[in-house]
């Protein structure tokens, strides 16, 4: 299947019982793009689907013990949501809502954009502090990007 720009879009939707394969990058992405970029190294012991809901949408996957960044994020208010593993049963989470911002600076020759460079952590270090909840398939389903 063909993105709006061309790209490949994999399609990681599952029905109960479903064994889904473990796809590591940006697997489908939308709305406005910006100078920002998201990381997200996971930690867990199990493939992370993480669906980015905000200004920019996107699915990524990140394999175990790796991390995957989406670039061109638009600045705005966001919240991700995460589903752990592979098949058939899955775990599903909701981040902390987090901002991204950007700005322009003036200079006497131009300008520059200040963005921002932020890394999530999925159930990684003891120092870590980003916060997640547990959420039903229902929510998470809801929010995929279509």
């Amino acid at each position: 299947m063909a993105g709006a720009d061309g790209s490949t879009v994999v399609s990681t939707h599952a029905g109960p019982g479903w064994h889904v394969p473990a796809q590591a990058g940006v697997l489908i992405r939308s709305g406005e793009s910006g100078y920002s970029k998201i990381t997200f190294q996971n930690g867990a012991t199990q493939y992370a689907l993480i669906v980015l809901s905000g200004p920019t949408q996107a699915e990524i996957g990140v394999l175990t013990g790796s991390s995957e960044t989406i670039d061109r994020v638009a600045p705005g208010n966001y919240t991700i949501y995460v589903r752990f593993g592979t098949g058939p049963n899955f775990t599903y989470e909701r981040g902390e809502p987090f901002v991204v911002t950007e700005s322009r600076q003036e200079h006497p020759f131009g300008y520059r954009i200040v963005s921002s460079r932020i890394t999530i952590g999925l159930r990684t270090t003891q120092s870590g502090n980003y916060r997640t909840a547990p959420v039903d398939e229902s929510v998470f389903e809801g929010v995929r990007v279509r």
